[in-house]
């Protein structure tokens, strides 16, 4: 990133030693998350609820059981508390070097592939605990936001702070980049999503029409789709090709939602929530349901064998698709036929964040309790 301040309300703070040679490149990572308001600045952008137009090609998605159970939208209230312990937040490099571990202590650590022996502790006990990780695409830097409203960009190579962006008024839960290393976005205990440029550090847009706090947040691979989970219960989807076009308003889950995945070629999209659903969505057409829940479909048993979901991970392949959440288990889904892999206990606590290892073969798992556990997946 460069030292140029960002637009409006928001500011860049920049080691003065920092020299990133071709900007940050941010890769598509995990997303984590789990919730007011802010004034948004004067970039905001025209929001709705309008159909956004889809991708031509896509993920080859067979029919998964019939439509998901058509929800009603949940009740505006007061939004629940952010109510994560333990490990909070989590990463896997992409070159497999490394896996980053977010702690509710203030803890930000980094640890070997196999989350057994760690290498380099970040930040230490005390500190604004991350909610959200992201490495970039070369693996060189970790973008980490806070429960104090900060994002920051570690260097991975001295575990130096190198940058803070300034821009949030309230604590945050959520951040997500595209591969293309064009956008970064944040969000959290705001009713907005602040997009920033990647390779600048500045802030680009101010997202607004969020129906309450920010969960969740996913970027498609080359950058073009945004989506976001709220505590209202709803999900909505950003073309940012278009900025002036309203968001798609997708409405099906009856409570909190608290995962949302994009497939790397935007088509698709899956969403989790407390109200024990995974939904499965076409962006492609105009539907505004979803097309499917593999919660139904869980090895024949109803929607109600799931408790509530907090956390999603999908493969590099978009193949296969693991959720966990309150009860401890973990579901692992194939995508294309909807057919339930593997479920199993993994935990007698919360599963708050997955991620799959960079070979695919392993998941990655932290849970209320602190542990941080690793379970082989099927191929």
């Amino acid at each position: 990133m460069d030292r140029a301040g960002v637009t409006h309300d928001a500011r860049v703070r920049v080691d003065p030693s920092l020299r990133l040679h071709g900007g940050l490149a941010l890769a598509l990572a995990v997303l984590l998350s789990a919730c007011g308001g802010g004034a948004s600045s004067g970039c905001e952008s025209a929001c709705g609820s309008g159909p956004a137009p889809g991708v031509a090609a896509g993920l080859p998605i067979g029919q998964l059981g019939g439509a998901a159970a058509d929800l009603p939208m949940a009740a505006r209230r007061r939004p629940h508390s952010y109510l994560r312990s333990g490990v909070i937040a989590l990463a896997a490099a992409p070159d497999g070097s490394s896996v980053a571990v977010a702690h509710a202590d203030g803890r930000l650590r980094l640890l070997d592939p196999g989350g057994q022996q760690e290498l380099r502790l970040l930040q230490g006990v005390g500190g604004a605990a991350a909610a959200g990780l992201v490495y970039t695409s070369d693996a060189r830097w970790l973008v980490a936001v806070g429960r104090d409203s900060v994002v920051q960009v570690w260097d991975l190579s001295s575990g130096a702070l190198r940058l803070t962006l300034r821009g949030h008024a309230q604590a945050l839960r959520a951040v997500a980049a595209s591969a293309d290393g064009r956008w970064l976005a944040t969000g959290g205990e705001e009713t907005r999503v602040l997009l920033w440029d990647a390779r600048s550090g500045r802030l680009q847009r101010v997202l607004t029409g969020v129906g309450d706090f920010v969960n969740c947040l996913s970027l498609s691979t080359d950058g073009r789709w945004l989506a976001s989970g709220d505590t209202a219960g709803r999900v909505l989807v950003w073309n940012l090709v278009s900025p002036q076009a309203s968001p798609r308003a997708l409405l099906a889950h009856a409570d909190e939602v608290s995962a949302v995945v994009l497939t790397p070629d935007g088509r698709h999209l899956v969403s989790a929530g407390l109200d024990r659903q995974v939904l499965l969505w076409d962006l492609a057409g105009s539907a505004t349901k979803p097309v499917a829940s593999l919660a139904a479909t869980s090895s024949g048993a109803p929607a109600s064998a799931l408790q509530a979901v907090y956390s999603l991970a999908l493969d590099r392949s978009a193949s296969r698709l693991a959720a966990g959440g309150a009860d401890g288990r973990l579901h692992l889904w194939d995508l294309g036929s909807g057919a339930e892999l593997q479920r199993f206990s993994a935990s007698d606590s919360t599963l708050n964040v997955l991620a799959f290892s960079p070979d695919d073969r392993r998941l990655l798992v932290g849970d209320n309790q602190g542990r941080l556990l690793n379970w082989p997946v099927s191929p």
